[in-house]
């Protein structure tokens, strides 16, 4: 798997998390998100796990539930979207969090 397909699969399952919450991505979440994804995403590489089905796996679970935690924030604050704000509440309740922050 190249680091490029993994961050397209990564996005995939924040879509994939949002949609399922009735939740579309605000713009600003949407920029935080993806450099989060892409900062696991060169974490996961530089460990030399890119090729490890386990890891990769952990990794998703682990952003599923980040994603979830953000929907969590925004449904508590009525919000129709992820927002920059539920991004930084997910933040402090998760991490650290492999292989994100």
């Amino acid at each position: 798997m190249t680091k490029n397909d993994l961050i397209r699969d990564f996005w995939l399952n924040v879509e994939q998390v949002a949609k399922g919450f009735g939740l579309g991505i605000g713009p600003g979440s949407e920029s935080l998100l993806r450099a989060f994804i892409t900062d696991g995403v060169n974490r996961i590489e530089q460990e030399g796990v890119l090729n490890n089905d386990r890891r990769i796996a952990e990794a998703e679970i682990h952003l599923i539930a980040f994603v979830g935690g953000m929907a969590h924030e925004a449904k508590k604050q009525n919000l129709t979207m992820l927002r920059d704000g539920t991004f930084v509440a997910a933040k402090s309740s998760f991490c650290p969090l492999w292989p994100f922050c």
